[in-house]
């Protein structure tokens, strides 16, 4: 009896969650296959420069003119074949700059960074430019997952760069082809087509996930209850071996994936990125003009104007690395673009303590978070569970608080990049090991992992495809 009320709820549910099943399973399929198929930036080293004392001394004395005025983050960074000083007074705003050259750079002097970083990444000259645009909101073409915001949107020939000036990062690489992918998993898959109603978008979507899992332990119970002298042939006895294998992975993915929307549906969602306090400029008249550092012919990633212990201020020069891989397993794993760090301060003669990267951070994390724990302080070089290639900045300094939280900190920019409360690594861990079947990486690598995914998916398909066609035949 119990058995034939298992088998009706099985049969009632096969429309609907078979359907939810096949709709995540095809969009499921799409996900690797957008990242095996779609463009490749040429380069993944962002630009260096050399610097020169006088050109620092120069750069030093227009921000003298400055004096008085405000701002989160003060750079020296490459452009073409000048150097370019970068002032951010806010996160969501374009930044503004000025030429150590003593040319006057126009409101438009962002945008002509953003140009030249996309023709840098995607090796297209700036003569194939269509278009572009200052981004401030996500969209299906750059979705959340990309975390970095505002952006331009460069189209060059027929590929989008999107480009983060603050970092001069490249945030994303697209084609049509790969927009038309990433639509349709976007649809299918996370339902961000309901976005503006999430409330209805969580009903919904937790009723389909529902129908799948009662649908799939039902099953599960037959699989187990029904003798296994039963005749089955034909379309009956692939459903049936079909189903042994896949039960786990259905399993982990639908229970994973509600996981997901559950946690994520919570008002209070994780601490993301977060700029320094605007703080007001040094007196430069006393700063030293002496940099024995500088005399090196070093390739300099940035130089960044930031505030130490004590109040005192310091130029953090960041040596880039040698050129950084543009293969999926590198860039998916997560290269640091930083080889060496040094820390000038402005006022040598006064300034008690010499400053490194890891005091920096200690000094970082009692901003952000006062009670963190001092023995838990570790730089991150590549990505993994808790801080993915999502974040596209490394190497970053991890530390965790006396409530199990873990805080990433930026010391290039002083910038707190994420921070995760100890439910968050829970949702991420699981998601990440049993949704994404991170859990194969140590045995398969990135690209057989992707391999068993997509067997798995169409596996699921199939499986689904022979289970409407016996409702089908059933009901007539």
């Amino acid at each position: 009896m119990q058995n034939r009320s298992l088998m009706r709820w099985h049969k009632r549910l096969i429309w609907l969650g078979g359907l939810t099943l096949l709709s995540f399973a095809v969009s499921g399929f799409l996900h690797p296959l957008m990242s095996w198929t779609g463009p490749t930036a040429a380069k993944m080293q962002p630009p260096a420069m050399q610097l020169s004392p006088q050109q620092l001394q120069q750069a030093q004395q227009q921000l003298q003119q400055k004096q008085g005025e405000a701002f989160a983050l003060v750079k020296l960074l490459p452009y073409q074949d000048q150097i370019w000083l970068q002032l951010s007074s806010d996160k969501s705003e374009p930044r503004q700059y000025q030429s150590l050259s003593g040319i006057d750079l126009s409101a438009q002097a962002d945008q002509q960074m953003a140009v030249w970083l996309a023709s840098w990444y995607t090796g297209i000259a700036e003569t194939e430019l269509q278009s572009v645009q200052f981004q401030t909101t996500f969209d299906h073409s750059y979705p959340e997952v990309n975390r970095l915001l505002p952006v331009y949107k460069v189209q060059l020939g027929d590929l989008t760069a999107y480009i983060h000036t603050e970092s001069q990062s490249l945030a994303s690489l697209s084609n049509s082809y790969k927009d038309s992918l990433q639509l349709v998993f976007r649809t299918l898959h996370s339902w961000n087509w309901l976005k503006a109603v999430p409330e209805l978008r969580l009903a919904l979507m937790s009723l389909l996930l529902v129908s799948v899992l009662v649908l799939l332990f039902t099953g599960s119970y037959l699989l187990w209850s029904l003798p296994s002298k039963i005749k089955r042939r034909g379309l009956r006895l692939w459903h049936y071996r079909l189903a042994w294998i896949v039960f786990i992975p259905v399993a982990c993915y639908a229970i994973t994936g509600f996981y997901h929307l559950l946690h994520n549906s919570q008002k209070d969602q994780l601490i993301g990125l977060a700029l320094p306090a605007p703080a007001l400029l040094p007196d430069f008249s006393t700063a030293t003009q002496n940099w024995p550092e500088l005399n090196q012919n070093t390739a300099v990633r940035q130089l960044t104007l930031v505030q130490g212990p004590e109040q005192g201020w310091y130029w953090r020069i960041a040596i880039t690395t040698a050129e950084l891989s543009t293969k999926r397993e590198q860039r998916f794993q997560g290269q640091a673009t930083e080889q060496q760090v040094i820390y000038l301060p402005l006022q040598p003669e006064k300034t008690k303590q010499k400053l490194d990267d890891s005091n920096y951070a200690e000094f970082l994390a009692s901003l952000y978070s006062p009670d963190w724990q001092a023995d838990t302080l570790q730089q991150v070089r590549h990505f993994g569970m808790n801080y993915d290639f999502r974040n596209k900045r490394l190497p970053v300094w991890q530390l965790q608080t006396a409530q199990g939280d873990l805080l990433f900190v930026d010391t290039s920019t002083g910038q707190r990049i994420e921070q995760l409360r100890q439910s968050d690594q829970l949702e991420r861990t699981s998601f990440s090991l049993l949704h994404k079947w991170n859990l194969l990486m140590p045995l398969t690598g990135r690209f057989y992992r992707d391999l068993i995914v997509e067997l798995l998916m169409l596996l699921i398909v199939v499986l689904a495809a022979a289970g409407f066609v016996m409702r089908y035949k059933t009901s007539r």
